[in-house]
């Protein structure tokens, strides 16, 4: 295929492999349970078990939680040769990374958001 040449075109390729590899457990609470593109972005949605984490997830929807999850999951993408060459994908297609965390009972949403310039 053509479209498979271009940067977005090999993102495309490498987000469909790691979708097939879903559900990802993370931790005991949390799992990766699809990866997609949405317009310009890369959508890793995390589901976190609300039972287990002992709280509905809305209580880590602050900024200053965001912001320490964001700085994990960022260095999450540069502990493997596999995470480092993912995210230069998404780098040079122009994309940005978003991990959005849905709770199992609440159903509460929040999405914390890597840009292109911080892979």
């Amino acid at each position: 295929m053509i479209t498979s040449c271009t940067s977005v075109g090999k993102l495309e390729v490498a987000v469909a492999a790691a979708s097939a590899e879903c559900p990802i457990v993370l931790d005991e609470a949390t799992k990766v349970v699809d990866i997609k593109t949405e317009d310009k972005n890369v959508v890793y949605e995390c589901v976190i078990d609300e039972d287990i984490a002992g709280s509905d997830i809305s209580v880590l929807d602050n900024v200053e939680i965001k912001k320490l999850l964001k700085k994990e999951y960022k260095s999450l993408f540069t502990q493997d040769s596999e995470a480092i060459e993912f995210s230069k994908m998404i780098k040079d297609a122009n994309y940005n990374l978003i991990i959005r965390f849905i709770g199992s009972n609440s159903g509460h949403k929040f999405d914390i958001t890597i840009y292109s310039y911080e892979l």
